[in-house]
């Protein structure tokens, strides 16, 4: 009875481990907004325009110094003011609205994983863990930026497309609903990292190339439709160089022949042991590493098309 009872008392004393990822990643995360003051010059500058649309009442194009602020969309801005609308102006609450989508990611990374590989009861929370104990998201997705948003998004978007054997309509949706918040978080990007996944459903998935067209079609047209409830009007505020902004430079402009950020080639490749310290650096993780589904095409993918770009900066690859 005795050895039942202390059995039982160290049963309830376990933590869920997904549990735990989320409150060592939340106890970083706000430690580091108590102890350190904002970075600059990325977050000082998004916590300025996010002030300036505050004080102007412009919601629909940032300014950053009386200026019209191309360079990001504004999801980030829209939600610390939202947030003070509730608590007032404040840099401690607008500094922890990117670190919670850093938790959204952790949770939404423990659900994809466990979706892949269902015969497995524990994966969300060992992912979850492996996801927070990693340096490059421990890091950058507390930070005042737009990357834990672009994280969530892809997340969400890929584990949409896990649908699209069985509820290939609401798969697709989701799929759409997914490049909306990435692209008003941080723009087209989002597609960079979604849509090699999305055309590459026929192998991973296995659907027909037909039914793929036809479901991407879809799921671009509702991002689309969704992302013009802003886009649209923004530009007509803006102006004409703001729309010249926004259309190309910040976009296809970056990826051609970037203003700023200009790295070479093999970047990444060079950034690859520090950002997969440490589980990267564990044979024994290597050797039981899985990857299931979309994630060879995910990963592949997007480290050889961020390779390619001419822009590149350490936080766009968590």
């Amino acid at each position: 009875m005795t050895d039942q009872l202390a059995e039982s008392r160290e049963a309830g004393l376990q933590v869920p481990p997904l549990a735990l990822a989320m409150c060592l990643f939340a106890a970083i995360s706000v430690l580091g907004v108590i102890l350190r003051p904002a970075l600059p010059i990325d977050e000082t500058r998004y916590l300025t325009v996010a002030w300036e649309m505050r004080l102007s009442g412009d919601w629909l194009v940032p300014h950053l110094n009386g200026l019209t602020y191309s360079h990001k969309p504004p999801l980030l801005f829209w939600l610390i003011n939202l947030i003070w609308l509730v608590t007032g102006p404040s840099e401690i609450a607008a500094r922890l609205v990117a670190p919670a989508f850093g938790l959204a990611s952790i949770w939404a990374t423990a659900r994809l994983a466990q979706r892949l590989v269902p015969a497995s009861p524990d994966i969300g929370g060992r992912a979850a863990l492996v996801l927070t104990g990693s340096l490059g998201f421990s890091i950058f997705a507390g930070l005042t930026m737009f990357d834990a948003l672009l994280t969530l998004a892809t997340v969400l978007g890929v584990t949409a497309l896990t649908n699209v054997q069985t509820q290939a309509r609401a798969a697709w949706l989701g799929f759409g609903a997914a490049l909306a918040l990435g692209a008003l978080a941080k723009g087209p990007v989002i597609l960079l990292h979604l849509l090699p996944v999305a055309l590459a459903t026929p192998l991973w998935a296995g659907i027909g190339t037909k039914q793929m067209i036809k479901g991407l079609a879809l799921g671009l047209l509702t991002g689309l439709a969704i992302v013009a409830l802003w886009l649209v009007p923004a530009l007509i505020a803006g102006g004409p160089e703001y729309r010249h902004a926004v259309l190309w430079t910040q976009s296809a402009g970056r990826m051609v022949d970037s203003f700023a950020h200009q790295k070479p080639f093999c970047f990444f490749l060079a950034l690859a042991p520090l950002l997969i310290w440490p589980w990267g650096w564990s044979t024994t993780a290597w050797r039981a590493a899985r990857l299931p589904g979309p994630l060879p095409v995910w990963i592949g993918a997007t480290f050889v098309i961020f390779s390619l770009i001419s822009g590149k900066q350490a936080h766009y690859s968590i």
